[in-house]
């Protein structure tokens, strides 16, 4: 019966210490990309942006969080949103939706997130629904695009600045296994 209790006593240490260990292996990554909505884009039709490549420097991120790109075992999308940087007055009610994918060398496009049926009066902030697809393979490139996939419901005249904050959560293999 002792060793049963002691034996039970190590494995919860040892599941509370792995968790504890987990945690060091665990970190987050954060991008923001400058997206430009140009005035005179169409109302009620599709239409796109895509930025220009984005360096990752997901090596480094890696490095400085002491993990390697073939240590990491998945990396999820947790927080997408987008903030008006200019005119200083401007705001995300121009918009009916909008979708967010992206793209890397050698990779086919997915979906990051997206926001539909946009409030008219949703302000200069706006938080998207990220997909919880494992985006690993595009971060450990050493770029990636993105393409804004949006339809507007009423006419901008002016264009509008806007930066796409992304945040990853990384998650390495415990002591390389």
């Amino acid at each position: 019966m002792k060793s049963l209790i002691v034996t039970s006593l190590a494995a919860v240490a040892l599941l509370f210490s792995c968790k504890k260990i987990d945690s060091y292996t665990q970190f987050n990554i954060d991008y923001e990309v400058g997206i430009l909505f140009q005035s005179g884009s169409p109302i009620s039709v599709p239409f796109n942006i895509t930025t220009p490549p984005q360096e990752t420097n997901s090596s480094g991120k890696f490095q400085a969080n002491d993990t390697e790109k073939d240590k990491i075992e998945e990396i999820r999308l947790t927080k997408m949103y987008l903030q008006v940087e200019s005119p200083s007055n401007a705001d995300f009610s121009f918009l009916d939706e909008v979708e967010i994918f992206i793209d890397a060398d050698g990779l086919s496009e997915i979906s990051l997130a997206h926001k539909y049926n946009i409030s008219n009066n949703i302000g200069s902030y706006l938080e998207l629904d990220v997909n919880e697809n494992d985006f690993k393979e595009y971060v450990k490139k050493d770029e990636f695009t993105l393409r804004v996939r949006a339809v507007q419901d009423e006419q901008i005249f002016q264009n509008i600045e806007a930066t796409c904050f992304m945040r990853f959560f990384v998650d390495a293999k415990i002591l390389g296994v």
